[in-house]
């Protein structure tokens, strides 16, 4: 009666401990990526410049205030863009090396001898 009960308990905290740790820290580590990004999202501003690049910039409509507003804003969003891949490449590297940390600790406990 007892070893049924704590095999039942074992199997519940197992349960726990997987839950919190995978779906806990990809919450965190998500949340944390959506912090970063648009903390960029207000330096780099991608989407409202890739909206605004054929305007001219600073509302030079010469030739060459259009020209120049193409190439900056371009420069512009090929850099914010850049950013935001380094960004959820890191976080995805993060979550990897938090889901993979409790196998590499079990093939360490378990697997040299």
């Amino acid at each position: 009666m007892v070893f049924p009960y704590l095999l039942g308990r074992a199997l519940y905290r197992i349960h726990l401990f997987l839950s919190d740790w995978y779906l806990g820290s990809f919450r965190l580590v998500s949340k944390k990526m959506v912090d970063v990004l648009e903390s960029l999202d207000r330096r780099w501003a991608v989407a409202i410049t890739f909206r605004n690049i054929f305007q001219p910039l600073y509302q030079d409509h010469t030739f060459t205030g259009r020209i120049l507003g193409f190439i900056f804003r371009t420069i512009r969003i090929a850099i914010g863009s850049c950013l935001y891949i380094v960004v959820i490449a890191i976080a995805i590297i993060v979550y990897a090396l938090i889901a993979i940390a409790p196998l590499y600790i079990l093939y360490l406990g378990f697997g040299k001898k």
